[in-house]
């Protein structure tokens, strides 16, 4: 890097290398996924995937940490509104409950054995487009790296926003 005078912009060995940046394809259908967070930001993604193209479109919608549940509630009814779907992390299934009674349409995606390794597969087998404005999803597939690749451990650092798209991802190749 000195010899070079700059840092890469993508981490060696990253997890998600079929990306580019591009526009949202609004044509698509397309729902939400959310990561929880609170001291980790908190990240919700719109996907929409061309099953026939195999690409995956992500438009950046929240990354920010510290947000009590009632100040979520309001931030998401006012991106998604009471009809967008959400998908989110299933391990907050009390945090979803009081979502969904606050009329949101939210519901946990589907987990399984090895789902995280299942859910990275199935996505690398597609071209993502980021929407070009999406600057927290660009620095995360830029940095989403394994932390042991033969076990399929990825890195917890930049696993937020990759987490959040898989959620819906999966959803909509799987479930639609």
């Amino acid at each position: 890097y000195k010899i070079l005078g700059g840092f890469k912009e993508v981490a060696e060995g990253v997890i998600y290398e079929d990306w580019g940046k591009g526009a949202f394809n609004y044509n698509l259908p397309s729902c939400y996924g959310l990561d929880f967070g609170f001291d980790d930001p908190d990240a919700l993604v719109r996907v929409a995937v061309d099953q026939r193209q195999k690409i995956i479109y992500l438009k950046e919608e929240l990354y920010k940490n510290g947000l009590g549940s009632d100040t979520l509630a309001e931030v998401l009814e006012n991106i998604c509104g009471n009809s967008g779907l959400i998908i989110a992390d299933a391990a907050h299934k009390r945090l979803i409950n009081d979502l969904y009674h606050k009329g949101l349409n939210i519901r946990r995606c589907k987990k399984g054995a090895g789902s995280v390794v299942r859910r990275i597969k199935t996505i690398q087998g597609y071209t993502i487009i980021v929407e070009t404005g999406s600057k927290n999803i660009i620095k995360a597939l830029s940095n989403y790296v394994w932390h042991d690749k033969r076990s399929g451990v990825p890195r917890h650092e930049w696993s937020h926003i990759p987490d959040a798209f898989g959620y819906a991802a999966m959803d909509l190749i799987e479930y639609s």
